[in-house]
């Protein structure tokens, strides 16, 4: 029996190495079987992709097909590099999208490789390691998924969705997560970024974590690689460092434009300081779709010709020229724009064309203050509300100054103002400014109700903000109903356990301070 015993040790000390080699062998020959389809789709393509890639593609295979069980990862990411290269060079040799696919296969093979032996070494590897290994610590990220067909309000887009996230040795830690894109021969775009959350857990596993929308119209302004791209997904720790990064190239149908320059070598330095002709602006650094507002020259150019015509008719087709042509305003901008209409009728269509390419649309709800007519204000109000849903909280870039010192626009002794739930902050200062100032202008006192209901709807605030708030109504059921739809997004309700006071009925203020004091 003993010697039975040992024989049942053996063999299963002898099949558990077998087992991870078979496991990490599968995706070695979905590799190799992937660059030799690219290599027979050279060879069937035209003269340039087949004079260029068919010998590097023979070569490539024998390189794939020398990584055995025993390559350590330094030599499955050097293969998966010069796989990577290869792409790039196809893309452009113009080889066909066979050529491509199967490369972006054996590329998405080769890191499950790597990421397996990086974990059967237990993480680490000595010196010589690059940044890229050393973000596996903190996690990985499943292969992006691209849906290149999406449709993003109303316009056709490239969805690009994270499937599964681990984070791991970072539990307590604020992160946040980070987007962007570039043609497959020019420069990235700026990042598109999210909220912050809190790591609940060690290891954090979140699926379906991300989904991220490039407008196709935004593709195709820079496009120089006959609509390849490359999409970046990575993950932000609370310093802007990018703990985990993930990449998938695509090919999108994206509009044809008229030829601009070729892109300028290498990549841009850090964006630190930005000009939109509107002296300080908020919303100057933020983005929406990738995209930036105008910058000082652009705007002011618009500005001019729209200020020199005395034709409203005219001015409004001039904005419609503008909006129309891809780019995207601040608040201020958007402000400007507006104050050029004395008839609120047009004023409100060049509103409606121009919500959907502000940035900072939170920063653009007092405008409705800008109209005269009630329910023009309610109109407007409605249609910024909208937009809220739609453009992700955006935090300082990574590699920039950090996170500077929150202003929620109640002066320097709100406690809230530093403080998060569910992993999310209570309004900025211009957020709530704006949205206290629409608010303040409106004199009926139902329509202030409603505004109040969807200016804030999906807006965390502090217990100040909320009794600021509370005073703006002055009916008591008013008051009661709005504080229960909020009392969910107060990041600190412990500190409004006094707002009871702002009720004169002993009932409302007892069932006040039992809702404030169930939200701990």
């Amino acid at each position: 029996m003993s010697r039975l015993l040992k024989s049942l040790v053996l063999a299963a000390c002898t099949l558990a190495p077998l087992g991870a080699s078979a496991q990490n062998r599968r995706p070695l020959r979905q590799a190799e079987d992937a660059v030799n389809e690219a290599s027979r789709a050279a060879q069937r393509s035209g003269p340039g992709c087949r004079t260029t890639m068919q010998g590097r593609l023979e070569s490539l295979v024998r390189e794939v097909r020398a990584l055995g069980n025993d390559a350590d990862f330094m030599e499955v990411q050097r293969v998966e590099r010069l796989v990577a290269n290869a792409a790039a060079s196809a893309g452009f040799a113009n080889c066909p999208d066979g050529v491509l696919n199967a490369l972006y296969r054996a590329d998405d093979a080769l890191n499950d490789v790597r990421t397996s032996r990086w974990d059967n070494n237990g993480g680490g590897r000595g010196p010589g390691r690059d940044d890229d290994d050393e973000r596996s610590r903190f996690g990985d990220m499943k292969q992006l998924q691209v849906q290149t067909n999406a449709q993003f309000d109303g316009e056709t887009a490239v969805r690009v969705t994270v499937p599964e996230l681990t984070l791991r040795n970072m539990r307590g830690q604020n992160f946040y997560l980070g987007a962007r894109f570039r043609s497959l021969q020019g420069n990235w775009s700026e990042w598109t970024t999210t909220q912050t959350w809190s790591v609940p857990s060690d290891p954090f596993v979140w699926r379906n974590a991300f989904t991220h929308y490039f407008l196709a119209s935004t593709l195709a302004e820079d496009d120089f690689a006959n609509g390849r791209f490359i999409a970046q997904v990575s993950v932000f720790d609370a310093r802007g460092r990018a703990v985990v990064t993930r990449e998938v190239q695509f090919r999108a149908n994206v509009p044809q434009l008229p030829p601009g320059p070729p892109p300028g070598p290498g990549y841009p330095p850090p964006m630190t300081q930005r000009d939109c002709g509107t002296g300080p602006d908020v919303g100057c650094l933020m983005t929406r779709d990738g995209r930036l507002p105008m910058d000082g020259t652009t705007f002011q150019g618009f500005l001019s010709s729209m200020q020199s015509n005395p034709n409203e008719i005219l001015r409004q087709e001039i904005a419609q020229t503008m909006l129309n042509g891809g780019n995207y305003l601040t608040a201020v901008q958007f402000g400007l724009v507006l104050d050029l209409f004395r008839n609120e009728i047009t004023r409100m269509d060049v509103a409606r064309r121009g919500a959907r390419r502000l940035v900072n649309p939170q920063h653009a709800l007092a405008y409705s203050a800008k109209f005269n007519n009630s329910i023009y204000q309610r109109d407007y109000t409605q249609l910024i509300s909208a937009q809220l849903n739609q453009v992700q909280p955006q935090l300082p870039p990574p590699g920039g100054p950090g996170y500077p010192v929150r202003d929620c626009g109640t002066g320097p002794n709100d406690p809230g103002c530093s403080m998060q739930r569910n992993g999310r902050w209570a309004m900025d200062g211009p957020t709530w400014s704006n949205v206290y100032e629409a608010l303040r202008t409106q004199s009926n006192g139902y329509m202030r109700r409603d505004m109040m209901n969807q200016l804030t709807g999906n807006q965390m605030m502090t217990a100040m903000q909320l009794g600021l708030l509370m005073d703006l109504l002055d009916n008591e059921y008013m008051r009661r109903d709005f504080a229960t739809a909020a009392a969910p997004r107060v990041v600190n309700p412990m500190h409004a356990l006094t707002l009871g006071s702002k009720f004169n009925n002993a009932y409302m203020q007892r069932d006040f301070v039992t809702l404030m004091s169930q939200q701990q």
